[in-house]
């Protein structure tokens, strides 16, 4: 399950989710355990039912490492710290990266394999849209960062192309 760092009130936190079989997902922040379930709603935002009741109505967008997010309208920002920022803008030009959060529903290449301009490499879902990773030129795959099931952060890396 990956696990992210985010900072909030000048606290850090490791974030973790993980998409479970039955369409519900498994949070872990800190060291508090969750199970919830992602409702989308018509406004653009989530409805999280957790398993014990409770549920909070989410909004959120994200700018250069900092997620703005409006939990049951108060709103709550995190950012990355600094050495994530840091390491997540060594990106090179062949790189591919999220171009938003999201869920790889399927990656369709692997280290090693040809691709053509415009082949889709990758599935990433984003607020039930399916999002096609394409190359954006012939080469070959350096490396492939993600597996079918992992959820990322926008500017993650997620294949390499020499």
């Amino acid at each position: 399950m990956p696990t992210y760092s985010y900072v909030y009130n000048g606290e850090t936190y490791s974030v973790a989710l993980e998409a479970l079989a039955d369409g519900t997902y498994r949070a872990v922040i800190g060291e508090r355990a969750y199970t919830l379930r992602a409702i989308p709603n018509e406004n653009g935002g989530l409805t999280l039912a957790f398993d014990d009741g409770d549920r909070a109505t989410v909004y959120a967008s994200s700018v250069s490492g900092t997620r703005y997010t409006a939990v049951n309208g108060d709103p709550v920002t995190f950012t990355l710290p600094e050495a994530v920022k840091r390491s997540s803008h060594k990106a090179h030009a062949g790189d591919l990266t999220a171009p938003m959060p999201g869920q790889v529903r399927d990656v369709l290449v692997k280290a090693g394999d040809s691709v053509k301009k415009g082949q889709t490499l990758l599935l990433l879902e984003a607020m039930k849209m399916e999002i096609r990773i394409a190359a954006p030129a012939d080469g070959e795959i350096q490396s492939v960062r993600v597996k079918t099931g992992d959820v990322v952060e926008m500017g993650q890396m997620l294949i390499g192309i020499g």
